[in-house]
């Protein structure tokens, strides 16, 4: 399979050199099974979770995960649907695309084990510009959005890449967008809650 976007090999990269960093785990109040909500901000965050993604429960298994992905629609922002795998769903030349990760097959490769701790991380990484994020583990809901610059590979042209990452506190599951434009970013963000939700 060919590695459509570094952000994820950002992801093991940092999730890798960070074996000595601590992780907290989220209180009962962050396993609930309503809608994942968000308190206790870090940062500087906006004055709720971007784009609604809050509002909803969270897919937390493989099935629901799978689910949710097929779900997305044909096109988006102008880019038609590539392919959709188990953890994946791509757009125009996959560049566009969001992956969910499965937090217990990543933390028995030794990366966090929470998306608490992957998202801050990633945020105090200095990897990437980080524009709002919430990673408190007491927080109902975590997110980090964020810009970072790619490259695809040595002799490649570095690109803007505009991404986002959500979760549950206490979920199985992250969630990782990543996008060419600001636009597309939060078009991926919608098609996932509406996926989700139906």
């Amino acid at each position: 399979m060919r590695v459509r976007n570094p952000i994820v090999f950002l992801l093991v990269v940092l999730a890798l050199g960070a074996s000595a960093c601590s992780s907290g785990e989220p209180t009962s109040s962050a396993t609930g099974s309503g809608p994942t909500g968000s308190s206790g901000k870090t940062g500087t965050p906006s004055s709720e979770p971007p784009w609604g993604l809050n509002t909803i429960d969270m897919p937390d298994d493989a099935q629901a995960v799978q689910a949710t992905l097929e779900a997305f629609p044909k096109a988006l922002d102008g880019l038609k649907r590539d392919e959709v795998t188990a953890t994946e769903v791509f757009y125009g030349d996959g560049s566009t695309f969001v992956r969910a990760i499965d937090l217990s097959q990543a933390a028995a490769q030794g990366f966090p084990s929470t998306a608490p701790a992957y998202l801050g991380l990633l945020a105090s990484s200095g990897e990437v510009e980080v524009e709002e994020k919430e990673t408190n583990p007491n927080a109902g809901f975590v997110y980090l959005v964020s810009t970072n610059t790619a490259q695809d590979s040595p002799d490649a042209e570095p690109r803007k890449t505009f991404d986002a990452a959500w979760g549950a506190s206490g979920g199985a599951w992250l969630f990782v967008a990543s996008a060419t434009s600001a636009e597309q970013r939060e078009a991926l963000a919608h098609a996932f809650l509406d996926a989700a939700s139906g």
